[in-house]
């Protein structure tokens, strides 16, 4: 009887997880019908990734992008069929699978109520909700990073690292998870040599695993740039100079995931927790969940570029500890029943309340620009100042006016070129307004457009979303 009552339970619970990605997935397969445009970032992996196959000839290259997601981009665009609606369903995949590493891992980690709750608010946080189908690295990275976390529970340290290493290639600043995994490793530690030996075989099979992944890709950046950590550079030089219209206080974060859900307040209840618990070595394996959700909140928290996308890093976590902390306070209360049903009610009004204000993930749209890329002879010289202009088509731009940053040392080395180009399309808000420091841009921004009309015939000109829309040609 008793295994009978379990295998009950079990389909119950497993029920609840179908149920929950039946809901997730009955709202993006409505997104998907009606979502229009793409992401500015989309646009550019999936042109790197034709760049890739194309061996150069199409398509376009940042150097200061990881390579995983443009190589996956690059093989679903050689189907020939629509690129756009096959990359939002790729992210989708692996949404599901955030969604079911986030149940698979709680339940480990905790126990399967807690999981249940975890990955409900996970399927129906608004901001997940909004970037499962945005084509952009950020939940790509996040399922290689959960799966990181679930092969170091279950002591597979080479596929822990080998996970590390994809989560990193998709996106650079996941490679900040390795502080976190490291310091859970070395909280066993005891006064034992024979577990120190342990651990250090073990530290040093994650290293195997994720050498795996980088050292090809550090072999490229030699070939490619004569320097291992070059994209890695770019990085971080984009990340201080570009961005500044993004710039917010450091509380952004808690006011928007509090207004997201205000039951992860309940979060702060599970931290305290499960540092008791750590301190006092009585479960040191809760800190692979809350060592990745303290050191992606204070780095996102630090830097002054920030966005509500960024927060899906670390959002499976929270939610894991959220679950956890009210899980934990109602079993510390009396009239558990009458509490329990008042949660569930609360939730409930949570639950539908979200999905009456989900967000259609639309973007702007340039058909304009796409439809006189497609007219434009091979080979003659583009220059653009944004990625979706030729994300559809099979062009390659020679000059990348946003890139890496558009400042009077940009306007300079254009105003040198001028005279080799044949198409120059622009949308001023990609370009403008010039950072406050670059106290030359605006004038030397003047002065180029002075000359495009001189030298060159306008082909286009619009006013769009407060934008100046333009085309030059030769």
């Amino acid at each position: 009887m008793k295994k009978e009552h379990n295998s009950n339970q079990r389909i119950s619970l497993n029920l609840k997880l179908y149920l929950i990605i039946i809901l997730f997935l009955s709202i993006k397969l409505f997104h998907l019908f009606i979502q229009k445009g793409i992401t500015w970032d989309g646009a550019v992996y999936i042109a790197m990734g034709k760049y890739i196959f194309s061996l150069g000839k199409i398509g376009l290259w940042e150097p200061a992008r990881p390579i995983i997601w443009p190589l996956l981009l690059g093989l679903i665009s050689k189907t020939g069929l629509n690129i756009i609606i096959l990359t939002r369903l790729a992210e989708l995949l692996f949404s599901l699978g955030c969604i079911i590493l986030t149940y698979t891992i709680t339940k480990e980690v905790f126990e399967e109520k807690i999981a249940t709750i975890a990955t409900l608010f996970l399927a129906l946080s608004p901001t997940f909700l909004l970037y499962s189908s945005s084509t952009l690295t950020g939940i790509p990275s996040t399922f290689f990073a959960l799966a990181s976390i679930y092969y170091l529970i279950n002591k597979k340290y080479y596929l822990t690292g080998l996970f590390i290493g994809l989560s990193t290639m998709t996106r650079f600043l996941q490679l900040l998870i390795t502080i976190p995994i490291t310091i859970t490793i070395l909280l066993q530690i005891k006064n034992n040599k024979h577990k120190l030996k342990k651990i250090i075989k073990q530290i040093r099979n994650l290293a195997y695993g994720f050498l795996t992944i980088t050292i090809p890709y550090l072999i490229l950046n030699i070939r490619l740039y004569k320097n291992p950590i070059y994209p890695f550079l770019m990085q971080s030089f984009m990340t201080k100079y570009t961005g500044w219209i993004y710039h917010q206080p450091f509380q952004f974060y808690i006011l928007n995931l509090i207004k997201e859900n205000p039951l992860i307040l309940f979060s702060i209840i599970g931290i305290i927790i499960i540092i008791r618990q750590t301190i006092n070595k009585k479960d040191i394996k809760k800190t692979t969940i809350l060592g990745p959700l303290i050191i992606f909140f204070i780095f996102f928290s630090s830097i002054a570029h920030k966005e509500t996308r960024f927060i899906i890093t670390f959002l499976p976590y929270l939610y894991m500890i959220t679950a956890y902390g009210i899980i934990k306070t109602l079993n510390t209360l009396k009239n558990k029943k009458i509490l329990y049903t008042i949660m569930i009610f609360l939730t409930l009004i949570w639950v539908i309340s979200e999905i009456t204000q989900i967000k259609i993930p639309n973007y702007k749209e340039y058909d304009e620009f796409q439809d006189y890329i497609e007219k434009i002879p091979q080979n003659e010289n583009i220059w653009i100042t944004n990625p979706i202009f030729i994300v559809n088509s099979n062009k390659k731009p020679e000059e990348l006016i946003y890139y890496p940053i558009y400042n009077s040392k940009k306007i300079d080395k254009l105003k040198e070129n001028i005279e080799k180009a044949n198409h120059i399309l622009i949308d001023t808000c990609d370009i403008l307004p010039c950072q406050a420091y670059d106290e030359k841009c605006n004038e030397k921004n003047k002065e180029l457009f002075k000359i495009l009309k001189e030298k060159l015939s306008t082909s286009y000109k619009e006013e769009k979303y407060g934008c100046k829309q333009l085309i030059f040609s030769s």
